[in-house]
Formats: structure tokens, sequence, C-alpha cells
């Protein structure tokens, strides 16, 4: 009755009747004791094989069911329970369907959506490569059709982003690539489609991440300024419209990010708090929209960081709070969505940092193991999202740094091998991506700083402080405008000349 309403189409009235019809004729079975039927798999299979040609007619109403159901106002109610039904049974039905259809296309996107939720990067892809055949086989079908452009965009910035969290780069570059080429099209061709433009402006912002990743920061900050004009326009011409005054927060945040990595913190900071007050409106509008809660923790987070950057820690502090309390409630309400619960440990690592540079190492501590608890969960339970892994590796270096501070030395050894070991299989894997570098790098240097400063072993020391140094010496090199990088190699060539 849930996934056939009776008033929507005639042939599904008297349902009970049609089933015991055909359980009598030994198309299904029929049990007494739970009154229930169940049909063979091999009749199940040749009976969509002979109707191949009818499936999409009679299955309208049953996918319009299970896309609505899994859309962004309805996936995460009642903790995805529902909606985990309803992948299971979309995933049926799309793999099922030989007929290109644009509802089906979408039922697929709604899925990749869930398994981008609950952290299943290989049904994730799974989805969005169906998406994205099914769009392709449309547009060749009517390659003028402006929508069917636009789903065959959209599919290439979900694959794109799919490459982008098992840190295949390169990969998701590509896609990404695709999606800006079609997206520029659509925007030339119908420049006052307010949908276009914002699928436009989305294009800029995938682009810009993924060059900020492979450490070109001067072309990300360039696709980041493209994007925040799209989303400025949209905004201005329909204030409002959620949608588009999200974009320009979430624009404005990836431009703060940018001139924080250039070194520029106040023209960071002039964007964070662009950001936040955008989001702030958008909660208290919709204080249930769990997208613009999660939008508002993060940019607390952006501005504790800047804040805390620039030498303010109890202002840090506050933001960090307001941070933490936001992630609480929505990891509480939604346990299953990993992005909740990732951005909870990185909440609990930026209070952890803030109580650990305020001279409160106990403190510290315990939210550093607050954080390590959740990213092992994570890795163990998606070992091949890079983005978990790499949260994994820097909580261990923060145990290892506080147990340090404390002094005991050889349980922070344990914790920056730990860290070590993390760094050098994800740089071996993805040996373009930056951050895996400079991490990796990292835990060099925390290895050779322990046993030279706590354990007095110098000669142990050396071999990593050459490590690290030869790595920032590469990455200063490749990415001059990285500040970070150049002061990084400095201080690793004084290590050695000590």
């Amino acid at each position: 009755e849930r996934l056939l309403p009776q008033d929507e189409d005639a042939r599904f009235a008297d349902m009970d009747r049609h089933l015991l019809s055909l359980a009598q004729k030994g198309w299904l079975d029929y049990s007494d004791e739970d009154n229930s039927f169940k049909i063979s798999p091999v009749v199940q299979e040749v009976t969509k094989a002979k109707n191949a040609h009818r499936l999409l007619d009679d299955c309208r109403i049953l996918i319009y069911t299970l896309l609505t159901g899994l859309d962004n106002d309805n996936r995460h109610q009642d903790n995805y329970r529902q909606a985990a039904v309803f992948v299971r049974l979309g995933e049926a039905v799309i793999f099922s369907i030989p007929t290109p259809d644009v509802n089906l296309s979408v039922l697929c996107q709604n899925i990749g959506n869930y398994h981008s939720d609950t952290g299943n990067l290989s049904r994730m892809m799974q989805a969005y490569q169906k998406m994205l055949e099914i769009l392709t086989n449309l547009l060749e079908a009517e390659p003028d059709n402006p929508d069917f452009k636009n789903g065959l965009a959209v599919s290439y910035s979900k694959l794109g982003a799919t490459h982008s969290a098992l840190g295949d780069l390169p990969q998701a570059l590509g896609y990404f690539e695709k999606d800006i080429e079609l997206s520029k099209e659509l925007h030339e061709a119908f420049p006052q489609h307010v949908g276009f433009k914002n699928g436009l402006a989305i294009s800029y912002e995938k682009l810009g991440g993924t060059h900020s990743a492979l450490g070109d920061l001067q072309q990300a900050l360039g696709y980041f300024e493209k994007e925040t004009k799209l989303f400025e326009e949209l905004h201005e011409a329909f204030p409002q419209h959620v949608g588009f005054k999200n974009g320009l927060a979430i624009s404005y945040e990836k431009l703060g990010g940018t001139h924080s990595a250039l070194g520029d913190l106040q023209q960071a900071l002039g964007y964070f708090e662009k950001e936040t007050k955008l989001f702030e409106e958008l909660h208290e509008a919709f204080p249930q929209h769990v997208g613009f809660k999660n939008g508002l923790a993060v940019s607390y987070e952006k501005l504790g960081g800047t804040h805390s950057a620039l030498g303010d820690l109890q202002q840090a502090l506050g933001y960090f709070e307001k941070e933490t309390k936001l992630f609480e409630e929505l990891h509480e309400a939604f346990p299953q969505h990993v992005g909740f619960k990732n951005g909870l440990a990185i909440s609990y690592s930026k209070l952890g940092d803030t109580h650990s540079a305020l001279g409160d190492l106990q403190q510290a501590l315990g939210y550093f193991e607050k954080e390590t608890k959740l990213f092992e969960e994570l890795h163990e339970a998606f070992p091949q999202h890079v983005g978990f892994k790499n949260g994994l590796a820097i909580s261990y270096e923060k145990l290892g740094g506080t147990h340090s501070a404390l002094g005991d030395l050889q349980q922070a050894l344990g914790y920056f091998e730990k860290e070590t070991k993390l760094f050098e299989e994800l740089h071996e894997a993805f040996p373009q991506h930056v951050g895996f570098k400079n991490g990796l790098a990292v835990s060099y240097s925390q290895l050779g700083r322990l046993y030279r400063d706590k354990m007095d072993d110098g000669k142990k020391a050396k071999p990593y402080f050459q490590k690290c140094l030869d790595i920032w010496k590469q990455m200063a090199e490749m990415y001059p405008a990285y500040q970070e990088f150049k002061n990084n190699y400095e201080w690793a060539k004084a290590q050695l000349d000590e």
C-alpha cells in the first residue's frame, strides 16, 4: 500500500485478489502462517525477461514513490530506516529496467546520495554509473534536450565526488571537467535559467576543490571566485531561495579556506563571517533542516580555526564549543550518517587542540580519545574511504603529541608510528594528493622530535628529519603558493643543522 498507492492506478486495486489468483496458478507461493507471498527467483527473472518492454510503464508509480522517499527532504527521516528499505527495492528496480527514463535516473541519483550519507562508496559508485548510463542514452536519443544534458552533467559531478572520496583526484578532475563543459553550454544557451546557473556555480566549486587538493591554490581561487559571483547574482535576484543562499554560504567558505591556505587570515576571516551569517539565518528559519545545521556547524569550525591562528584562543574555543554542540545533536539524531559522525570527530579534535594550547592537557586528551574512537569506527566500517583514514591518522598524531607532552614517551611513540603507517599507505596509493604528502612529512617530523627532544636519541631522529625535509622541499617547489610548505621546509633544514 505504501509503494503502490491504490488511488493512483486502478491496476493496483484489489491487490489481494490478484495475488491469490497468481498463487493458485503457481506463479507465487502463499504462506498461511504470516499471510505473505513469495516468488521464485527463476520465475521472477523469466517474467522480467519476457516483459522487458513493459517494465518501465508498469513500474512508473513504484519508481516515483521510491525516488520521492529517497529525496533530500525525506531521506533522513526515521534515521534512514525507511530509506534503507527503499534503497534495497530501488536498486532492484534500476538494474532490472532496460528502458532509459529520466525518473529512473533521478532514482539512481537519490540512491547514490543515500550511500554517500551512509558511507558505502562502492554502491554509491554503482548507482551514479547507472545514472550516467541512463542519461547518456537519453541524450543520444534527444541531443538537444537541455534537461538530459543537465542530468548528464550532474552524473559526471557525482562520479567525480565519488572518485575524490576514494582519493583518485586525477580521475575526479576528469569527471568535473566533463561536468563543467556541459554546464557552461547550458548556461550560455539559457542564461536566464536559474537551475543551469546554479549548476555551473557548483561545477566551479568542484573544480576549485580538486585543484586545491592537487596543490594549485591560484587555480582553485579563480574557480571559487567564479562560483561566488554566480551565487551572489542568484541570491540577489532570489533572496528567498534557500538553495541559492546555501550555495552562496558554501562559496564564501571555499574562498575563506583558500585565502587561509595562502596566508591571508584577515581576508579568510571576512569570508567565514559572511558564511556564518548566512547559515545562522538559514538555521534559524529552518531549524529542522539537517543540511543548514551541518553548514552552520562547519562555519563555526572555520571561524574557530581562524581565530585560533590569529592567537585568540578564547574566541576560538567558543566557536568550537558551538560547533561540537550542533554535531552532537546531528550525530545523536542520525547515527548512521557518516558525515555527521566525521564532523563530530573533527569538532572533538578542534576542542582538544584548543585546550592543549591553553595548557589543559588532560582535557585535551579526553577530546582526542573521543575523536580517535569515532575515526576508528569509521575507518573500520569504510576502509576504502580515504577521508576517514586520513582523519584517523591525524587523531593518532594528536594522541601522540599529548602523551609526549605528558611524559608518556612509549605511548606517544606508538601513536606516532600508527600515524606514519597510515600516511605512508595513503601517500603510496595517492602520490598526487597534497594533504597526504604533507601529512606524511608531519608524521616524520613528529617522530624526529620525539626521538631527539624527548628520548635524547639524535641518531634515530636524523633520518626522520631528513625524510620530512625531502618532502617539504619538493612541496615548496611544486606548490609555491603554500607559505606553510616553505616555512616547514626552513624548519626541517634548521633541525638538520642543529
